[in-house]
């Protein structure tokens, strides 16, 4: 039986990746492709009623949840809401989420890049400051360039975060937020912290899988532009 008093009674799998990555593997060249603003698929049907109610969503200091599962089109109707805002496309910031941002180091990481903030980060983690801080740091820093031009940071792919330090980080990202930042999370699954007092103030919309259902409408549209729909 394994001692209590050894210190990893719980979330043993995910020892080594709280304990940081070796400098080598933070190349952020490599990561480059992570922070990348995807495309809309030219293909994609315009929904002018989504893109409205995620447009009027995106706030300062709030964060917009889309949950639905696979295939219901959270990632483009996320760019589609954005591409309708009157806003450029420059106040948009994306971070496409794998399990290896189970480690908090690697997820930082990203996250300072979209936020064009690695140096910010590494001399915090070099200073010897807990992922807590660094995080921290990281949103006093953005504070201080940031104009007052709302920004939206995407973070897409959140089921793949599952390490409790890692979704912790999420979290206080989420209380944190500047006010020239809202926050989008796209997810397959329901969010493990609690957000009730984010919607007590008001600073928390979910958009779930019945509002990115297509309508009846919507559905004929849908395969009347499909190659097949006058067959």
């Amino acid at each position: 039986m394994k001692p209590f008093s050894d210190g990893r009674a719980a979330n043993d799998e995910f020892q080594s990746a709280n304990k940081g990555l070796q400098r080598g593997e933070l190349v952020r060249d490599l990561l480059r492709q992570r922070v990348k603003v995807p495309d809309l698929p030219s293909d994609f049907m315009a929904r002018p009623n989504l893109d409205a109610q995620l447009a009027e969503a995106i706030r300062p200091a709030t964060t917009v949840f889309v949950e639905a599962p696979s295939g219901f089109g959270k990632s483009c109707s996320i760019l589609s809401a954005m591409k309708s805002r009157e806003s450029d496309s420059g106040g948009l910031r994306w971070i496409s989420l794998t399990n290896q941002e189970n480690a908090p180091v690697r997820f930082l990481t990203l996250l300072s890049m979209a936020l064009e903030l690695p140096e910010e980060l590494e001399s915090a983690l070099q200073g010897g400051a807990s992922f807590s801080d660094a995080l921290a740091m990281l949103l006093v820093a953005w504070s201080r360039q940031s104009d007052s031009a709302l920004q939206v940071l995407v973070l897409d792919s959140f089921q793949s975060l599952t390490n409790p330090a890692a979704t912790a980080l999420v979290h206080q990202l989420c209380r944190d937020l500047p006010k020239s930042l809202c926050l989008i999370v796209a997810s397959r699954c329901h969010l493990p912290f609690e957000t009730h007092n984010l919607e007590l103030e008001n600073r928390f919309v979910r958009i779930a899988s019945e509002f990115l259902e297509f309508s009846r409408s919507e559905t004929f549209e849908f395969f009347r532009q499909s190659p097949d729909g006058g067959g």
